[in-house]
């Protein structure tokens, strides 16, 4: 395969690096988890609190501490005050997932061959869940990274019956971090599977892997910071990222992401995709041989366990997200790696892959129409981007040949850096509506050095108080001294909802509407106006 050689795939690595790496310096701050985790990082930043975990004002217990050092770090080196500039903030998860392809390939190289290896990276960098973890200022890009180091320890381990006090000191220290980042979910993608392989296969693999040194290690990672943080916030930090946020999530669906069990099996379909296309294949293949020749290779049946282990785990915890299961898709890009390099395909016909192939390009087509006429207008551009992906589904369709497959990478993934750029390019920049932390912030930019002080109420959404907090205040109009509001340029900033607080109060008489502006609200589902009031005299 002609990236599969190291030279050429470095190469590849860093081309798709380059293009992906757009969308974090084009798209607005998001709501809600991004806009939290960046908050706090630049409270951190703000106050030189390294310990304590703030969103602005409020205590944010729901994560350890990793993911905002990782941020406080690159601000420190590419950033400066007030640093509200959120690429900087994405840079850790980007890093993160191209640190963990180039472990990927070069371990894979020496753990099974070449071409597994790079199939094993193509399947994983093109998936849309990738896509979308790598320009979010979240946990899940340095936590498949942790995983991902731990496990190729494993497979090491398990391939070779053995591994040294170097790999074991990595597994240790990743397995570290991975707490440090997001608490003990890596142990689900790691110690747990290798519990249950070594049940199955009486043999204690936890023994082989373990190491004093690396325990020791362990704990002088971990410990120092947790001892810290249960002092400072008085144990508040266990009871909110274990009691609430942890087991809140295993018992209820939190802020609707409830969903029954088979949520992740769908949505694999989609967002694994062009590598989903080959799961059919391979549970056909396997169900009518038993799985024989998977059980029979210790490194295969591990696999296997790996992924299906967690998958399942998450299948049954109320509380559901694409990303939380985004860790397993190492271990499947891998299992359907050697499938499509090691199987014949007799049986698999080609009007059984067509749903699946065409299920992710035709979702992305009506997604792209949809959301441009729901929230800008149809213009001839529109047409000629539709038109041009449809073109390319029919040169996508000839993998239903399932000994083709390989043969049409190159179209996959000129399909899926067409749907990012236009993401990032077109559809980010018609969609006005939906960024509108980033139209508030445009307005107190333009006017802060006119005013005094500036007000804003109603819009809730932690992508505002990312942009705002350091030139705006969050305050109810009622809540303003009367005297206050005829010493001072005001401006405010407010949600249609509350405007009778201003529009109806005496104190502000002198206050005339300026503008107004409609938005949508996709964190909540709802259209909303903003409206802005100011009593500075336009003479």
């Amino acid at each position: 395969m002609y990236f599969s050689q190291p030279n050429r795939f470095i190469i590849f690595l860093a081309i798709c690096f380059l293009i992906f790496l757009t969308g974090i310096f084009e798209i607005p701050v998001l709501d809600r988890d991004e806009a939290r985790f960046a908050t706090a990082s630049k409270t951190m930043l703000l106050e030189k609190e390294f310990i304590d975990i703030k969103m602005h004002d409020e205590p944010r217990y729901k994560k350890p501490v990793g993911i905002y050092w990782l941020q406080v770090g690159t601000n420190f080196i590419f950033g400066n005050t007030p640093y509200d500039n959120i690429s900087l903030y994405r840079l850790p998860s980007i890093f993160s997932l191209f640190l963990a392809f180039m472990f990927i390939f070069f371990r894979l190289r020496k753990i099974l061959n070449d071409e597994i290896s790079f199939l094993t990276i193509f399947f994983l960098i093109f998936s849309l869940l990738t896509l979308s973890e790598m320009i979010q200022a979240k946990t899940d890009g340095a936590l498949f990274l942790t995983i991902t180091l731990c496990n190729l320890m494993i497979y090491s381990l398990i391939k070779n019956h053995s591994i040294n006090y170097k790999e074991k000191s990595i597994f240790w220290c990743a397995l570290a971090i991975g707490v440090l980042i997001k608490g003990p979910i890596i142990l689900i993608f790691t110690i747990f599977p290798l519990i249950i392989f070594s049940v199955i296969k009486r043999k204690n693999f936890l023994k082989e892997i373990f190491s004093y040194l690396g325990f020791v290690l362990f704990l002088a990672l971990v410990l120092p910071w947790f001892i810290m943080i249960t002092i400072e916030s008085n144990g508040a930090f266990w009871y909110e990222s274990v009691g609430h946020d942890l087991l809140g999530k295993v018992s209820s669906g939190q802020e609707s992401h409830g969903f029954p069990p088979g949520y992740y099996l769908l949505t694999t379909l989609i967002l694994f995709w062009p590598g989903s296309i080959l799961i059919y294949p391979f549970i056909k293949k396997n169900l009518k041989n038993k799985f024989i020749q998977i059980r029979k290779n210790d490194l295969t049946f591990f696999l296997l366990i790996s992924f299906s282990v967690p998958y399942i785990l998450f299948e049954l915890i109320s509380t559901k997200l694409p990303h939380y299961i985004y860790p397993s898709y190492l271990p499947l890009s891998i299992l359907l790696s050697k499938f499509l390099l090691e199987e014949n395909f007799e049986g698999i016909s080609k009007k059984s892959l067509y749903f699946f192939i065409l299920i992710f390009p035709l979702t992305v087509i009506f997604l792209i129409y949809f959301v441009i006429a729901e929230y800008a207008e149809i213009t001839i551009t529109l047409a000629i981007i539709l038109i041009f992906l449809l073109l390319q589904i029919f040169l996508l369709i000839g993998a239903a040949d399932i000994k083709k497959f390989k043969k049409k990478l190159i179209n996959f993934s000129i399909f899926q850096i067409s749907f990012y750029l236009i993401l990032v390019f077109y559809i980010n920049n018609n969609i006005q509506d939906l960024w509108i932390a980033k139209r508030i912030n445009s307005i107190i930019e333009l006017n802060k050095k006119n005013y005094d002080q500036i007000y804003n109420y109603g819009f809730e959404e932690p992508s505002l108080v990312f942009l705002t907090s350091h030139k705006s205040k969050k305050i109810s109009p009622d809540l303003l001294n009367s005297n206050s509001l005829k010493k001072q340029r005001i401006m405010f900033i407010i949600n249609d909802e509350f405007e009778e607080l201003i529009i109806s109060s005496k104190k502000f008489s002198e206050f005339k509407m300026l503008q107004e502006f409609d938005g949508f609200n996709y964190s909540k589902g709802k259209y909303i106006k903003i409206k802005v009031f100011s009593n500075l005299d336009d003479d």
